[in-house]
């Protein structure tokens, strides 16, 4: 039995205010994030579209396929909401964009471990061992899930990856999912430095 095509989804429509600043406009890498974000998924997925407020189109110059979140007061779980509304028959690859440390060697065992039967896999958390839910891939299942959450007034993502049709996964390289919330946090990164004029 063939799964569902795999779509990658990158989350960008956070606001920041730790950061002070976009996180998905920082250039870890010589380019905006987001830009650097999409180019790595691209060789994993059919399609990759980027999730965030409508107003970072023109913010950020963005280019490429943008699905905006159907209500920001809900975080991540807008974001998927409108993926699966999209397109429904897809199974989306999710991630955060301010994982500046993630590889495409991280994400590929998500992608190697989908079934059948799994609504989702994820990572454990190297933090606390709970289910991360801004890496890891979403089958077109999980659309009820999150339907049953918001009737109910939940954003909590991490939830919907409760029960054993959720397959969770040891990271070989937890570095790979630091995320980077702060100035002070970015600076700790190896090798870091900023771009002139930033």
């Amino acid at each position: 039995m063939s799964l569902p095509p795999l779509y990658g989804l990158l989350l960008i429509g956070g606001r920041s205010r730790r950061m002070g600043e976009d996180k998905a406009a920082i250039a870890y890498h010589g380019e905006p994030q987001w830009r650097h974000m999409v180019a790595l998924l691209e060789p994993l997925c059919q399609q990759v579209y980027l999730s965030g407020r409508a107003e970072q189109v023109a913010e950020l110059d963005l280019s490429g396929p943008f699905l905006a979140d159907r209500d920001p007061a809900m975080g991540p779980l807008s974001g998927l909401h409108a993926a699966f509304a999209a397109h429904p028959e897809a199974a989306w690859l999710v991630v955060a964009c301010d994982l500046p440390n993630l590889t495409r060697e991280a994400l590929r065992p998500l992608i190697v471990a989908r079934r059948s039967d799994r609504v989702a896999v994820c990572y454990r958390s190297p933090d606390d061992g709970l289910p991360e839910p801004l890496v890891a891939v979403y089958e077109p299942a999980m659309a009820e899930r999150i339907e049953q959450a918001i009737a109910i007034g939940s954003n909590r993502l991490r939830t919907l990856l409760e029960g054993p049709a959720v397959h969770r996964l040891v990271p070989s390289d937890p570095e790979a999912l630091r995320n980077v919330n702060t100035p002070r946090e970015r600076e700790a990164l190896s090798g870091w430095r900023p771009e002139r004029g930033r």
